[in-house]
């Protein structure tokens, strides 16, 4: 990704239940989703991820653990 020149990446809900095979309708668990996110910042060092966290994953504890999750992986922001 830094070779292509890119400055940050998206991880979209889309792509990552793509990735494991699901449809893109909330099939994918938030902690599937943290792993391929985790996955991703690990494989692009210095670039920015951001991740899509689509519908909060049910409530708000729920998005909570997701949010703390995806700082222990050292993705730089998600959006609901």
């Amino acid at each position: 990704a830094a070779e292509a020149g890119f400055k940050a990446l998206w991880a979209s809900g889309l792509s990552i239940s793509a990735s494991l095979g699901l449809r893109d309708r909330n099939e994918a668990s938030w902690t599937q989703v943290a792993d391929v996110a985790e996955q991703i910042v690990q494989s692009a060092p210095g670039i920015p991820v951001l991740v899509d966290g689509d519908t909060g994953y049910g409530d708000f504890n729920s998005a909570r653990r997701f949010v703390q999750e995806l700082e222990r992986c050292g993705v730089a922001g998600g959006s609901f």
